[in-house]
């Protein structure tokens, strides 16, 4: 079985087969990551990046930062403690095993071992992709599973897409929101980004929906000058949406308030509707930055 071990006094990478190994040059970049389950639970992730500890890694293979994808393979511990004595042939990245010499030019060596992660069987990149996190509690991003293929290797490569990167609101024109609302606006907005980057799908879109009343509310009380309207229900607030000829911030209520109603496990059973998926999330935050512009509160 394909396996990597980590040098981690020099820095160094090796990769290998049962623990024989030869060095990777130049040194991939290396994450912990946490496999975490359908409700994102970020309390699995662990406190420090301590690779006597680490069950997972992700061996980075590219990256493309205009669309947030990330290519690489995963490695997980294997049996035993670390580290763990591989047989391993002189880094191409040191001078400094000359000591080491043998006369086959394989020498023991001391690495942080982790075999290859069969992520085809044990990760989804469907309608409910796995989701993995790169780092530690005080420092991580999220990432979702886009596809995964077979190497020649008997690796699997996996394609990532940034979680944090779905939907990106607008910038928020702090000078069009009513003074007496913006703190609610803003505190509202900061939640849902927060939620964006650590929660699951039905809690992204449950702060869209607050978001949304915050801000639907707000607009149309500035402009009807009825501060009552900042207590109704979103499929009230579309009605009066529409009556101003906001077609848009119309749909952009019900389709949120639609949205958090297929979240409820009531609602689930008695329309028969699907779980809350990330597209869905993806979709509540497309929506609110398409609000905004509708009531000309972002740009």
């Amino acid at each position: 079985m394909r396996a990597i071990g980590v040098d981690v006094t020099e820095g160094l990478v090796y990769e290998g087969d049962r623990e024989r190994g030869i060095g990777v040059l130049p040194t991939p970049m290396l994450f912990v990551a946490t496999l975490l389950g359908r409700d994102v639970a970020t309390e699995v992730i662990p406190e420090q990046d301590d690779l006597d500890l680490a069950k997972l890694l992700f061996r980075e293979d590219s990256f493309d930062a205009v669309s947030r994808l990330r290519r690489g393979r995963l490695y997980e511990r294997g049996e035993g403690s670390q580290p763990h004595q591989w047989r391993v042939r002189p880094h191409p990245g040191t001078t400094h095993v000359g000591a080491h010499f043998t006369t086959s030019g394989i020498y023991p060596h001391m690495l942080h071992g982790f075999r290859a992660f069969s992520a085809r069987l044990r990760l989804s990149s469907g309608a409910q992709p796995s989701i993995l996190a790169f780092g530690t509690r005080s420092a991580y991003s999220l990432w979702r599973v886009v596809d995964i293929e077979r190497t020649v290797t008997g690796e699997d490569l996996v394609t990532l897409r940034a979680r944090s990167s779905l939907g990106l609101l607008p910038e928020l024109s702090e000078s069009a929101v009513p003074a007496d609302a913006l703190p609610k606006v803003k505190e509202a907005l900061e939640t849902l980004v927060q939620s964006a980057h650590t929660s699951a799908p039905s809690s992204v879109i449950d702060r869209a929906r607050d978001v949304a009343l915050t801000c639907i509310g707000a607009w149309l009380a500035a402009k009807k000058g009825d501060a009552f309207l900042r207590t109704k229900e979103l499929g009230e607030l579309a009605k009066v949406a529409d009556q101003e000829q906001h077609v848009i911030t119309a749909s952009v209520a019900r389709i949120i308030a639609r949205l958090h109603a297929s979240a409820k496990p009531n609602e689930q059973e008695r329309r028969s509707a699907r779980p809350p998926m990330e597209a869905d999330a993806e979709c509540a935050l497309a929506a609110i930055g398409l609000m905004l512009r509708d009531i000309r509160w972002a740009v």
